[in-house]
């Protein structure tokens, strides 16, 4: 039997987030191509893309 503790390593900790940012309005092909470069070329464990909408 394995126990696990706070000292144990978790996957989580060394996963690497990119984060692309923008109003997109209007969405054009620079913003897919950067996208898909983040999604493609990129050792990110989780690439995304966060609309901003001026709320706040």
């Amino acid at each position: 039997m394995t126990t696990m503790t706070n000292d144990d390593h978790d996957d989580h900790d060394d996963m690497k987030i990119g984060l692309f940012f923008g109003s997109f309005n209007p969405v054009h092909v620079g913003h897919l191509i950067i996208a898909n470069f983040m999604a493609t070329q990129t050792d990110l464990d989780k690439p995304g893309v966060r609309p901003y909408h001026g709320r706040r």
